[in-house]
């Protein structure tokens, strides 16, 4: 017994690709480890706690660690990420920069 993909798992697996790869050199500039962001579940961890809390983190990122360049190019790419539809997994903001109310609001004002 071989094991299928339903539809909508396929399409939200392609949607996620598709953003890494329009993506890559923010995402690359954000100095996030790309271990942390091979999966949307991933990413949305990271992005709820500011660090890896429900999966296994070898690399031990943490989001206050970043510089301010890399924090600037990781909130572009979670503004991107909301504008492109994918759901708010519950943004906690960044230390040292947006809150998740001034994220939004970047969302909102090129819609």
């Amino acid at each position: 017994m071989s094991f299928r993909r339903s539809k909508t798992a396929a399409q939200e697996s392609r949607a996620w690709q598709d953003f890494l790869q329009a993506n890559a050199a923010l995402f690359q500039a954000s100095g996030v480890p790309i271990s942390l962001y091979e999966s949307r579940e991933l990413f949305d961890d990271l992005l709820m706690h500011g660090y890896i809390d429900h999966h296994p983190d070898p690399a031990h990122f943490v989001v206050g660690q970043l510089s301010d360049a890399q924090r600037e190019a990781l909130v572009e790419v979670v503004v991107r990420y909301l504008r492109a539809g994918f759901p708010d997994p519950g943004i906690v903001g960044f230390p040292g920069g947006p809150t998740r109310d001034e994220i939004s609001g970047r969302v909102q004002q090129a819609e």
